[in-house]
């Protein structure tokens, strides 16, 4: 399915496009894969989501993490098998278990502040695709996520159960994301 889209895709650029050049068709193919990947994943996540009626939770998970995200980095899987089981595993079965109340945060405090040492030490996430040359941006990125995780961390006491453990993991998938042990564990470069 996905090659036959990309393909038809990219023949219509080609058609349209007789003068870009080999570089510009593989980076417009590039693009286009990531957007088609990104799309799907997220279809199956809210579909998910939907169908075990847990939408509202998915849809607050990925808005809150992907504010983290944006100045944090992170992980990124190598293939998209597997950032599909990743996404699933954190997007859909972790909110999963908030609503039946089988994942409890306790010491909700003690985790924060893990995790804001955790982002002060390695966030942003430096990594091989990605690397942070510039110091000062690598700092203000740092300086942003610490910022965000203080605001969620201020919230938290005052939202219910639900929307309270969705922002402790939004702060605790980021603080994963960014660690070298879960490069470690995928065998990928930091």
């Amino acid at each position: 399915m996905k090659e036959l889209f990309l393909n038809n895709y990219m023949d219509m650029i080609k058609k349209n496009n007789p003068t870009f050049s080999k570089d510009e068709l593989d980076k417009i193919k590039y693009g286009i894969e990531g957007i088609y990947l990104t799309i799907t994943k997220l279809f199956v996540i809210l579909l998910l989501g939907f169908i075990f009626n847990i939408l509202y939770e998915i849809l607050l998970l990925l808005l809150f993490y992907n504010f983290l995200r944006f100045f944090g980095f992170g992980y990124h899987a190598r293939n998209s098998l597997e950032c599909l089981i990743i996404s699933i595993t954190l997007f859909f079965i972790f909110p999963f278990l908030i609503y039946k109340h089988l994942l409890i945060f306790n010491c909700k405090w003690l985790i924060i502040s893990l995790c804001l040492i955790n982002f002060f030490l390695f966030a942003p996430s430096d990594t091989k695709k990605r690397p942070m040359i510039n110091k000062r941006k690598k700092l203000i990125r740092k300086a942003f996520v610490i910022f965000i995780t203080i605001i969620y961390s201020i919230i938290i006491p005052f939202v219910d159960y639900k929307l309270s453990s969705i922002l402790l993991l939004s702060i605790v998938i980021q603080a994963i994301m960014v660690n070298p042990f879960i490069y470690m564990i995928f065998k990928q470069p930091y």
